[in-house]
């Protein structure tokens, strides 16, 4: 026996095997029900193609490890972009300062510019 459900109200009927592939009306909205068999929603795959559990140990260590490098990087990456950060205001402070700081602050400016552009790649990697 199986059940089968109506896709127009929901309502639930037992069924024998032997009527897969008839079609009936729903005793509750009187409309037509197919019965269709469930085996075919199921993967006849055969085993030796499957991985084994060696095989997804070592996947999900490697996941792993490039998950543990991935957050390294974004932690690291905040220390360049606060880096930079003080480098470009420094920067601009002697750019405005006197006239002789002008091109040390440009030089620091760029200074800035470069480790803020550095924590910004760490932390959005581009893949390979």
């Amino acid at each position: 026996m199986i059940e089968t459900i109506c896709q127009n109200c929901g309502n639930q009927k037992p069924i024998e095997d032997s009527d897969i592939g008839r079609t009936f009306k729903c005793p509750n909205c009187s409309q037509p029900v197919k019965v269709e068999s469930i085996i075919s929603e199921f993967s006849t795959e055969p085993l030796s193609k499957t991985s084994t559990f060696e095989e997804e140990i070592s996947r999900a260590e490697k996941e792993k490890e490039e998950l543990l490098l991935l957050e390294k990087s974004k932690s690291n990456s905040k220390i360049f972009l606060v880096l930079g950060g003080i480098f470009l205001v420094l920067g601009f402070i002697l750019v405005l300062a006197t006239p002789e700081s002008f091109y040390f602050g440009l030089v620091i400016i760029i200074i800035g510019f470069l480790l803020f552009v550095q924590g910004n790649n760490m932390q959005f990697p581009t893949k390979k």
